[in-house]
């Protein structure tokens, strides 16, 4: 879930000439809003045996749009508490809502993800979507076009050539994404994934270019495991925002973020800022972007744990600077002894790590 970059919103392109590019015919600017239902289902086999089924409610609101063409997204979500298998056991995880903010760019591919990233098993990272398909997408039945481009399903991403199609289905029109070529290998040098098979389909409304179900369903494998995953998407409403409240969030938002750096600052008064992450909370209240409130005190919290490490790290670094190393005595790989004693005079490279 990273984040993830599968879209779950349509955009209806008017039929183009032959030499021009299509143009959208609903445009994605700052006012609007989308509600979806979805469900999530998860099933890992292999070394790591787990599933898990979740219900969610995602909403979407365009604050703002950027020089570049990009837009910048709020997304509000709700996980419902959920079943969750593994090893045997059954459990059922709670429920949460949060906020995050997507930044895409002009081709409405996903830029960054700013906002506390609540974590509920294996749903979470893939809701951490950008909910439009690629500008220059073509919704006439009939219309096939290939784009080159990365896949982001979970953790994982796959450079693809993907196949549009597009088809007339229950008076609507229906976009499908598929990849050619699998199985893909993950971009992820460091990681022997294969992505498996991968489809998305929009539903979209040709009347108002609204997609009023979107499908999603994706297999990967790797040297422990095989991992499947279907998202189900449902339209309930689409509505204008008042500018009034648009504007409002947007300085709520980069009144958040202006904290923030605020107290990531060496010299802030980081109890004082304590007293303003709760006045900032308090006006949040009630307004989309109360579940980032959390999100301040964490700051706060953050900037109290760096500063006492790096006091503690200054102190154990002026005690120990400029004297002799601890003696201190360790195994080899081969289970010999390794004194430091019986090593002076000698260059010594200590390589400290750890793997998990």
């Amino acid at each position: 879930m990273t984040m993830t970059s599968f879209g779950v919103l349509c955009l209806l392109l008017a039929h183009p000439p032959v030499d021009d590019p299509p143009v959208p015919v609903v445009a994605v600017e700052p006012g609007k809003e989308w509600e979806f239902q979805g469900t999530i289902r998860t099933k890992t086999t292999g070394e790591h045996q787990a599933e898990g089924e979740f219900s969610f409610r995602l909403r979407y609101l365009t604050l703002e749009s950027d020089p570049s063409g990009g837009r910048k997204l709020l997304q509000l979500r709700e996980i419902e508490p959920g079943i969750w298998k593994q090893g045997g056991r059954e459990s059922k995880p709670p429920g949460h809502q949060g906020s995050l903010v997507l930044n895409v760019d002009e081709r409405l591919r996903m830029k960054a993800i700013t906002g506390a990233r609540h974590w509920t098993h294996a749903a979470t990272p893939y809701l951490e979507l950008v909910p439009f398909p690629p500008a220059g997408a073509r919704a006439e039945p009939g219309a096939k076009w290939e784009e080159r481009e990365e896949l982001k399903p979970g953790f994982e991403r796959f450079a693809v050539t993907s196949a549009w199609t597009a088809e007339a289905v229950d008076g609507g029109v229906r976009i499908t994404r598929a990849p050619a070529g699998l199985p893909a290998p993950c971009a992820c040098k460091e990681k022997e994934t294969q992505l498996r098979s991968y489809r998305e389909t929009f539903d979209v409304d040709p009347a108002t270019g609204a997609c009023r179900a979107y499908a999603l369903a994706w297999k990967s494998h790797n040297q422990d495991d095989d991992t499947e995953v279907v998202l189900e998407l449902k339209l309930v409403q689409s509505r204008e925002v008042p500018a009034e409240q648009v504007t409002e969030l947007r300085d709520d938002l980069a009144d958040i973020e202006a904290f923030k750096k605020k107290v990531a600052l060496e010299g802030a008064d980081l109890e004082a800022a304590a007293k303003e992450a709760d006045e900032v909370a308090q006006r949040l209240t009630g307004s989309p972007l109360a579940a980032m409130a959390p999100e301040l005190q964490q700051a706060v919290g953050n900037a109290k744990s760096s500063r006492e490490y790096r006091l503690k790290e200054k102190r154990t670094r002026d005690r120990l600077l400029g004297r002799p190393a601890p003696d201190f005595t360790a195994q080899d790989l081969d289970g010999n002894e390794i004194a430091l004693a019986k090593l002076h005079g000698k260059a010594v490279l200590l390589n400290f790590w750890a793997s998990w």
